[in-house]
């Protein structure tokens, strides 16, 4: 049937034609931005899910730098106790020598001037020693709380201050008169770093942890986001294809028309 006021046939191609070129924007939208969900029209629980995932991964990265500095505090804390250490070992050897009745006055107290200049010296690393501008040693006040993750509370304590307290005590009442007063020293010093080598190893075991978490929540949310170039450039492929076809199919439905005009000539 010809008619003027409706023309079914062109409607039809209108209604393909536009079909097709949004499925063709749609797809070169995504190859554009690479990301398969643009807009919450796109998948509004798969945007809803996928904003969830990021959140995660960005605290657990963000979790991951909080150990990496925890880490480095710890490592500092400790440089600084190897060297009150290796200070220990050779006051060990100034005290055992200041004791040997072969000795002279005048070498005793040449022995004691080196030993008491080394006291000294761990007095400064003790109380000086800094990480990000904050006293590590002084007052055995070395603890941390490292937060791994605040949405789930997660975090890691790690608190040497009991042996650190009982070094301090310890390397005050050093004496180069008693040999066992260093002995006394290294032992809390040992103690004390052996608090900070487990907490160093922890934070290690804990930084792995959160990374391989990581990577399975940006494995979920490339699957929900990304755009699939393989599909994606067949989608715009097909529908450009759709695009060209319907605009010829469009061209000749709006000639139907012009054979009303034959009937009336």
């Amino acid at each position: 049937m010809l008619t003027v006021h409706t023309n079914y046939a062109s409607l039809v191609g209108q209604n393909s034609l536009s079909r097709a070129n949004s499925s063709m924007t749609t797809a070169m939208e995504r190859l554009s931005t690479g990301f398969r969900i643009n807009g919450a029209s796109d998948d509004a629980a798969g945007l809803q899910i996928a904003s969830r995932l990021q959140a995660d991964s960005v605290a657990l990265n963000q979790g991951i730098r909080n150990v990496n500095d925890g880490v480095a505090m710890l490592e500092t804390a400790d440089g600084a106790l190897s060297e009150v250490e290796s200070i220990g070992m050779r006051m060990t050897e100034l005290a055992t020598q200041h004791n040997n009745a072969t000795l002279s006055a005048d070498d005793q107290a040449a022995v004691k001037t080196e030993f008491d200049a080394l006291a000294t010296e761990i007095t400064d690393i003790m109380t000086k020693t800094e990480f990000a501008g904050q006293k590590l040693l002084e007052g055995g006040k070395l603890g941390a709380a490292v937060v791994i993750d605040a949405g789930v509370g997660r975090t890691v304590s790690i608190d040497a201050s009991a042996n650190l307290t009982q070094l301090a005590t310890d390397y005050a009442a050093l004496d180069v008169a008693d040999v066992g007063t260093v002995d006394t020293m290294l032992k809390s010093l040992g103690d004390t770093r052996a608090d900070i080598g487990a907490g160093v190893n922890r934070l290690q075991h804990t930084g792995n942890n959160n990374a391989n978490i990581d990577e399975g929540t940006q494995q979920a949310l490339s699957g929900i986001k990304d755009a699939d170039f393989a599909i994606e450039s067949s989608n715009m492929t097909k529908n450009q294809m759709l695009v060209q076809a319907g605009t010829n199919v469009l061209s000749r439905a709006n000639q139907n028309t012009s054979l009303v005009m034959s009937l009336l000539g």
